[in-house]
C-alpha cells in the first residue's frame, strides 16, 4: 500500500511539474456527479467529483451553502458531510474514498454519472464541470 502511495505521488509531482514548465499532459480522470434528493423537488446536484486515474486522487468542489437544496437540518448534515469529503480526499486514496461512497451512501445522497475524461488541468475542469452541473449558486 505504501509503494503504491509513493508512486502516485511521484507521479502526480511529475505532472505538476511538467505543467509548471507549460507542457500540458493529459491523463484519464473520472467525473461524478453527486446528488441530493430532496423531498418533493427531485435531485438536487451538491458536488462534482474528479478522480485523477493515474495519481489515485479525488478531488471535490462542493457546495458550501446547502440551504438552497435542503431544509436547515438536512443542510447542516449535507454541509458536514461534504466538508468531512473533502478532508478525506486529500488523506485517501481517491478509488478507495469512491468505493466507501457507492458502498454507504443513502437513498438522499447518491452519486450519478461516472464519466472518463482525458484532462490537462485538473483544477480547472473542476471548476467548469462545477460551474456547468452544480451553479455558480452553491
Amino acid at each position: 500500500m505504501r509503494r503504491g502511495r509513493i508512486c502516485s505521488t511521484l507521479v502526480s509531482s511529475a505532472l505538476s511539474f511538467l505543467w509548471a514548465l507549460g507542457v500540458k499532459a493529459e491523463r484519464p480522470a473520472d467525473f461524478i456527479t453527486m446528488y441530493f434528493e430532496r423531498p418533493g423537488s427531485g435531485l438536487q446536484p451538491i458536488a462534482v467529483l474528479l478522480l485523477d486515474i493515474d495519481a489515485d486522487r479525488l478531488h471535490v468542489r462542493a457546495r458550501r451553502d446547502c440551504r438552497s437544496v435542503a431544509e436547515p437540518e438536512d443542510a447542516r448534515v449535507l454541509e458536514t458531510t461534504l466538508f468531512d469529503l473533502a478532508t478525506e480526499a486529500r488523506q485517501k486514496n481517491g478509488s478507495a474514498i469512491l468505493a466507501e461512497l457507492e458502498d454507504v451512501l443513502s437513498n438522499s445522497i447518491r452519486l450519478r454519472g461516472r464519466t472518463r475524461l482525458n484532462v490537462d488541468d485538473i483544477q480547472a475542469t473542476l471548476d467548469a464541470l462545477y460551474a456547468q452541473h452544480v451553479g455558480a449558486g452553491g
